[in-house]
């Protein structure tokens, strides 16, 4: 008999059937045996889920003999609890940007595999994202999301630049503002002695309209810089001033 054959029977479809089967028995609330209590409401689950996805409700459950315990936790909001829980059942979870490290740090307390071990790198990054959006130093430098809905804090857009000196006179908006770099950089439209901004190389400028306005000026002088004649320039030293 030890001789014969040995035929591997696989299941394509396991893994995606098993988190199909996890999500009906959450939303069906079919065998709870555990209630979990927070935040003044309950909701139920199951203790081979609890345990395979937590060593803290583990351990908990591990020490209570009861077929249908009811844990109770203290300083968990209930939409953490739920949005823990689905995570748990589907392996995924949308959670808004703003309430992200409230909800990882609750994560964190209950040991949540898959969740405690990106804590440390979003809380740091979170940190970074939130002095990028209210700009720090001289503001000539800026950070942020590559895409506002990117949870995962991965792409990131970077924007150094000396920012321009805007004169306007009293006849803007019917005339646009004198342009100015402060800190050195190589553009065709800017001057490589003084840092003043040639309005006949900048369309914007050139072109003038009663509506444009200061923005309208910043985000055309961001266009020119990646234009390929411009890319193509040597950068002065970090740092260096006009």
């Amino acid at each position: 008999m030890s001789d014969q054959q040995q035929f591997c029977l696989r299941w394509n479809d396991f893994q995606s059937n098993i988190v199909t089967c996890f999500k009906h028995l959450r939303t069906e609330r079919s065998f709870t045996d555990v209630t979990l209590a927070c935040d003044g409401q309950t909701t139920k689950a199951h203790k081979m889920v609890l345990s395979a996805c937590s060593p803290y409700f583990k351990a908990i459950l591990e020490n209570n003999p009861s077929k249908h315990p009811i844990i109770i936790l203290k300083d968990v909001p209930f939409n953490h609890l739920q949005s823990i829980l689905e995570f748990m059942y589907a392996g995924e979870v949308n959670v808004p940007q703003d309430t992200l490290p409230a909800f990882l740090k609750t994560a964190e307390r209950l040991k949540v595999k898959g969740l405690t071990e990106v804590v440390p790198r979003t809380f740091r990054l979170l940190e970074e994202l939130e002095q990028g959006q209210k700009g720090v130093g001289d503001g000539t430098i800026s950070w942020g999301l590559e895409n506002d809905d990117d949870m995962t804090l991965t792409s990131w857009t970077g924007m150094i630049i000396g920012p321009p000196r805007m004169e306007c006179n009293e006849r803007y908006p019917d005339e646009p503002p004198a342009l100015k770099f402060l800190s050195r950089i190589s553009m065709n439209c800017v001057n490589g002695v003084t840092g003043a901004v040639d309005p006949r190389m900048v369309p914007i400028l050139s072109r003038w309209q009663r509506d444009y306005t200061i923005k309208t000026i910043l985000q055309e002088l961001r266009r020119l810089m990646t234009m390929k004649d411009n890319l193509k320039l040597t950068q002065p030293p970090e740092g260096s001033l006009f």
